[in-house]
């Protein structure tokens, strides 16, 4: 679903907002979550299981629905009659030449690099924090879940927050405080401290993993075409699902080498680190024509 709405917002959004829907869109996954949290105890109390699929399934469809209907009529050019029009005028026009944009430029490897970095990082940070803090630190399963809901009440408004600040700062340096905002999130799990500071850390993650992969799609829809930034985007998607796959994988070895998960943190301190770096390396968005 993400991918072709980084097509859809380069061609309908004004850009001085771009970063902020792409923002709101990352933050759309915690309200997702927020709203099942809610429901799911209900009806399982109540019903069943099968229940509960069959009615977040329904609301999944009636969302699909009235989603394409609005965009109908707000975004006519990328979905509706004029992305037809367009698309029947090059069926016309077979012999009209099209311009050959390359995806393997310098900025664009670099977003991709980040993205697999962030799902290094991201996903063993989320997988075994309850086994860590339950097992090695013996905190509470009621704790563990505390820290669960902080990070999804985080995560209902710093994706478009970050959008926000990204849309009068520049992608790149919103990006690298994301980044570092991790790296704290991995650095306070990782020094074994207390409550608090497990809470903070909470935060931390929160504030960063829907920043992060809000911000990364906001820099392609600034950076590159329309026709072009779902290409890049859904490359971009593939380094992800490596990066996610080889951290998680990576992690639990890891885990079985040293004996601990304590390790895991300080790499995602580190490689936190790396991405503060790299972002900072990107061009600025704000001196990039998206016809490039």
């Amino acid at each position: 679903v993400a991918i072709p709405t980084v097509g859809v917002i380069g061609k309908v959004v004004p850009v001085v907002w771009q970063s902020s829907v792409n923002g709101l869109i990352s933050s759309g996954t915690a309200y997702g979550q927020f709203a099942t949290g809610l429901l799911v105890p209900f009806f399982i109390h109540n019903y069943d299981w099968r229940t509960v699929w069959m009615v977040i399934g329904g609301i999944s469809v009636a969302v699909a629905v009235i989603g394409y209907i609005l965009l109908r009529g707000l975004a006519a050019d990328a979905i509706g009659l004029g992305a037809r029009k367009k698309f029947t005028e090059k069926q016309t026009n077979p012999d009209k030449p099209t311009r050959f944009i390359p995806l393997a430029i310098p900025r664009n490897i670099l977003i991709w690099l980040l993205l697999a970095l962030s799902g290094i990082a991201c996903g063993p940070w989320q997988n075994y924090l309850a086994s860590y803090l339950s097992n090695e630190r013996g905190f509470s399963i009621s704790f563990i879940g505390q820290l669960w809901s902080i990070i999804g009440v985080t995560g209902l408004a710093s994706g478009f927050a970050f959008g926000l600040l990204a849309d009068r700062i520049s992608v790149r340096v919103a990006l690298a405080l994301s980044y570092g905002i991790l790296l704290t999130a991995g650095v306070l799990v990782a020094i074994e401290s207390g409550t608090m500071a497990l809470r903070v850390a909470a935060v931390a993650f929160g504030l960063s993993f829907y920043a992060i992969y809000g911000l990364i799609p906001a820099y392609i829809t600034k950076t590159a075409s329309p026709e072009s930034s779902t290409a890049i985007f859904a490359v971009a998607n593939v380094f992800l699902g490596v990066g996610t796959s080889f951290g998680n994988a990576g992690s639990g070895y890891f885990q079985s080498w040293l004996g601990s998960f304590q390790g895991i943190y300080v790499g995602v301190a580190v490689i936190a680190g790396v991405g503060i770096i790299l972002s900072l390396i990107l061009p600025d968005e704000r001196k990039i024509t998206t016809t490039e």
